[in-house]
């Protein structure tokens, strides 16, 4: 089997990705979040507890 029909069985061609692929936009946007998770509880802390009714 050569590289191009190893490469084409798994869908990736050495350092291509096939079109479609949205990891690295998904680690990007799940890191996003996680950065705002983070400011978010530190935000919270610092506010303290508020006099809502």
């Amino acid at each position: 089997m050569t590289d191009h029909a190893a490469a084409g069985q798994f869908g990736v061609m050495k350092n291509r990705t096939i079109e479609g692929d949205r990891s690295g936009r998904a680690r990007l946007a799940i890191t996003a979040l996680c950065v705002v998770l983070v400011l978010t509880v530190l935000f919270s802390l610092t506010s303290g507890a508020s006099d809502a009714s």
